[in-house]
């Protein structure tokens, strides 16, 4: 009797409606060109994940990018010696976006709080698997804006 409930259970489940975020969305604009105001590695993530709508065939909208971006480290706490204990890493990512002479503008922005480690190798390597994962949110951030 316990199986057949399991097995009810699961088929009842397993179709709740899941489907993929970008899957269903049309793509109803091309990018013609892509700026980077900053040279930095934000930027160039931003950039390479924005060239998948470079160029693309019969689209109604074409539109102009330019990327400014800016990633600040603050010391958020300090120890009695003076020594920093806590950190706030805050990436900003502004897209600019012309489109027949009309500009426009959209702020991202993610920001994550982290404790400081004795060894700093292991701190620096730390700081940048956070930069990776908040400029990872910041991406799919901007892949929602864009289809809407």
């Amino acid at each position: 009797m316990r199986k057949y409930i399991f097995t009810f259970l699961l088929m009842l489940l397993s179709s709740c409606g899941y489907s993929p975020l970008l899957l269903n969305n049309e793509i109803n604009f091309s990018i013609n060109k892509i700026e980077t105001q900053n040279k930095n590695q934000i930027s160039y993530k931003i950039k390479n994940n924005l060239k998948k709508y470079i160029n693309l065939s019969n689209k109604p909208r074409t539109i102009d990018v330019e990327i400014i971006s800016d990633s600040i480290r603050r010391i958020t706490s300090k120890d009695q010696k003076g020594n920093a204990k806590t950190f706030d890493l805050t990436i900003i990512v502004e897209l600019i976006f012309l489109e027949d002479d009309k500009k426009s503008n959209k702020k991202f922005t993610q920001s994550f709080s982290y404790q400081s480690k004795s060894n700093k190798f292991e701190l620096k390597k730390y700081e940048d698997t956070i930069q990776d994962n908040l400029i990872s949110k910041i991406i799919l951030d901007i892949d929602k804006f864009l289809f809407k």
